[in-house]
């Protein structure tokens, strides 16, 4: 039986990324990005639900190598163009280290790099129904 005939509806519903300073990091995401979402502390650093049920763990320890968070992204969708641009301007008065940024008419979007150097893609893609942007 292939894979594809036996697929299963599945969302990913977690993330865990190891980080030096789990309360660092927990307002970079809730206060300077603005994720929706409340932090639990738990004895390995924080747990963040975020209110679409998605969560993120904030997990006390050693990042992967700079070669390694470099590589990989992840993302969060925005529901405007001008979203993407004023969430950019915010980042940037916090000195936030922007690593790339795209503005035309079917894509807004920031990456930026997290006090761990992991990279995330702020943006907002007006194709996709979902606000998720699909892309690399």
């Amino acid at each position: 039986m292939s894979a594809r005939a036996y697929r299963r509806p599945m969302l990913i519903k977690h993330l865990g990324l190891t980080v030096r300073d789990p309360g660092r990091s927990r307002r970079f995401y809730l206060d300077v990005v603005g994720l929706d979402g409340t932090a639990y502390e738990e004895p390995w650093g924080f747990r963040v639900d975020l209110r679409d049920g998605f969560m993120l763990a904030l997990i006390r320890g050693e990042p992967a190598g700079r070669d390694i968070v470099r590589t990989v992204h992840f993302g969060a969708a925005l529901s405007s163009a001008g979203a993407a641009r004023e969430l950019r301007d915010r980042l940037r008065d916090h000195g936030v280290p922007e690593i790339e940024w795209e503005d035309t008419d079917d894509y807004v979007g920031v990456k930026v790099g997290d006090p761990d150097g992991y990279v995330v893609e702020l943006s907002y893609e007006p194709r996709s129904p979902s606000g998720d942007t699909g892309r690399p």
